[in-house]
């Protein structure tokens, strides 16, 4: 792949990198992604670049947005909404305010970006661009500098998702009861506690569970002891292992949860992961709508 500007990301502490292809044309975006060596530069650009979680590519289609994900092992993401979020967040550098809509993995993710009111502080924008990974990566010139509101918050929605029924899967680390949603990717809710060395150590044989013969993300979910309608969240991603947060997973089990009579319209949980917390609801359109504890940045 000739050398592509990026901008590195983080939501939530999942790291990524962003090519914002917008102005590229069709030939030039099919002929880098279906190259067979593609993966491989996924692989490396995670890697070289501190063991990111994984490369979003950014192009626009008839005046649409769309948003290719990849995972650090340079598998197909499809729904990635950390990564939306960031998406979200450059585009409002970019220019874009009030509501924006990504198409993901076959799903639109709705974003309404929210500026801090007027008279509170200004942030100077400055994305910093970068080629190639590793000792050789180089910084280019800044680019979008200029003076705006800071974007205060952002809330996101999508489809409430499909519940595929509750499985019970048999591996060498230990029997599992959990529910399986598709909110646009596959996950497999355990309703359990548990540690992160353990999840480390036998997560795979969850996500990779003959069940499961494409893989899919786990959580770990439990009450918190302390705050009420707050749980604590362990997350092993597909393609990445443990990760710091999962924000479909946050959707997923918003889902699940409602479904079992949980949660009722419009109120709200807290869902904290190793990487920081989401607000997440059902809305009155049977939407589900998630809150990040605070906004993506640039790295």
């Amino acid at each position: 792949m000739t050398k592509e500007s990026f901008i590195r990301y983080q939501s939530l502490h999942n790291r990524f990198i962003l090519f914002d292809w917008r102005q590229k044309s069709n030939i030039f975006i099919e002929k880098i992604l279906s190259d067979k060596n593609w993966p491989v530069t996924v692989r490396n650009l995670c890697a070289m670049n501190g063991n990111l979680d994984g490369v979003l590519v950014l192009t626009n289609y008839n005046g649409q947005f769309h948003v290719k994900v990849f995972n650090s092992n340079g598998s197909d993401g499809q729904v990635c909404l950390n990564g939306a979020r960031c998406v979200a967040h450059y585009l409002y550098n970019e220019g874009h305010e009030g509501k924006l809509a990504l198409f993901m993995g076959g799903m639109v993710v709705e974003s309404k970006l929210s500026p801090s009111p007027a008279g509170r502080p200004f942030e100077t924008i400055s994305l910093r661009r970068r080629q190639g990974y590793g000792a050789q990566a180089r910084s280019l010139r800044a680019s979008g500098l200029n003076l705006k509101p800071k974007l205060n918050e952002i809330i996101q929605y999508i489809n409430l998702g499909r519940c595929e029924g509750k499985q019970t899967i048999d591996t060498p680390a230990g029997t599992f009861a959990g529910h399986v949603v598709d909110v646009g990717n596959p996950h497999f809710i355990v309703f359990e506690k548990q540690t992160r060395e353990w999840l480390e150590k036998n997560g795979k044989y969850l996500s990779k569970h003959q069940n499961f013969p494409d893989q899919i993300n786990i959580e770990f979910v439990w009450p918190d002891k302390l705050e009420k309608n707050k749980y604590n969240v362990l997350v092993y991603e597909r393609g990445c292992g443990v990760t710091q947060a999962c924000s479909s997973g946050a959707a997923a089990i918003t889902n699940i949860l409602f479904k079992q009579n949980k949660i009722k319209i419009d109120k709200k949980i807290i869902l904290q992961m190793m990487g920081g917390s989401l607000q997440t609801w059902v809305t009155k359109e049977k939407k589900i709508a998630l809150r990040a504890d605070k906004p993506p940045a640039v790295l």
